[in-house]
């Protein structure tokens, strides 16, 4: 069986990282000590943090879950890898999409739904540590990304979370697999109208005429033919592409705008976003349409 670590370039992601207590700072004694996450081959400080802060190495992170992928049995024999590691080691994204395990939406026989995990981490805290798994869709030029929530794993680096606890969630990919499949179905089961759309958009966290027009370009079907999943694929295609909306011209009249890449990191922008993303599908108007209830 291949393993993670033949499949991803760790030169730079295991370089030595520690953490050293710092107590004073241009000979000024510090109220509270803080430690600092060093890159030792760079002899750099990559953050600082509090007493509360766990440091977990990257190297740690990219052995254990290796070594997870073969005590459960998911090979990566035909398996795609994506490893996305910032350049100062400030954080760091794997995704993995198991080619062997591609669902058929059932009513739309050409769209396709890839399988995968994926786990992000970040010595700066700037990213919580996440292991979750994913569907991507194929059909999609947007590429839509839907994650399980009941067995993710999202957890702060503080000193009471475990590692190796974490990797266990691996043991239900299979009944994930299953219930991805049941949630999407559920999703596109629910018809929608022009003034729906509207309205679900409108419940998306922090939404303004720049976002408006984001969303409303990616929607792939017109708003009377639209679907609760369509609404979704939407709105996760904001999460996950770092672009904004800009409004062409000053007069408060004119609706013309133009896509163009966000200035914000992308590991960055997307964890933003994806917070957006979650508030919306617990939001009160969304789950009245999952329930039926919205009419």
């Amino acid at each position: 069986m291949t393993t993670l670590l033949n499949r991803i370039d760790t030169t730079r992601a295991f370089d030595p990282v520690v953490l050293q207590p710092l107590n004073h700072i241009n000979n000024l004694e510090l109220n509270k000590p803080q430690f600092a996450v060093v890159d030792v081959s760079k002899n750099k400080i990559i953050a600082l943090h509090g007493d509360k802060y766990l440091l977990l190495p990257y190297k740690a992170i990219l052995e254990g879950l290796s070594k997870s992928l073969e005590k459960y049995g998911m090979s990566l024999d035909n398996a795609e890898v994506k490893f996305t590691l910032a350049n100062d080691l400030s954080r760091f994204k794997l995704q993995i999409f198991f080619n062997d395990l591609i669902y058929t939406m059932q009513s739309r026989k050409n769209d396709n739904l890839k399988f995968g995990i994926e786990i992000v981490s970040s010595y700066d805290a700037s990213l919580i540590f996440q292991l979750r798994f994913m569907f991507y869709r194929l059909i999609c030029k947007n590429g839509l990304k839907s994650w399980s929530t009941d067995k993710a794993v999202l957890n702060k680096h503080t000193t009471n979370f475990n590692l190796e606890h974490a990797f266990n969630t691996l043991n239900h990919f299979k009944p994930s697999y299953i219930d991805m499949q049941k949630k999407l179905e559920i999703f596109d089961a629910v018809k929608l109208t022009s003034d729906d759309v509207d309205l679900l958009f409108n419940a998306v966290p922090n939404i303004n005429d720049s976002k408006k027009y984001l969303l409303n370009s990616v929607l792939e079907v017109k708003k009377d033919q639209a679907s609760l999943f369509d609404v979704y694929n939407a709105v996760t295609n904001y999460s996950t592409h770092n672009q904004r909306a800009i409004k062409i011209g000053k007069r408060s009249d004119n609706n013309s705008f133009e896509i163009r890449k966000n200035t914000q990191n992308d590991l960055l922008s997307n964890e933003t976003r994806e917070l957006e993303v979650k508030k919306f599908l617990a939001s009160k108007t969304f789950l009245s349409y999952l329930n039926n209830t919205a009419h």
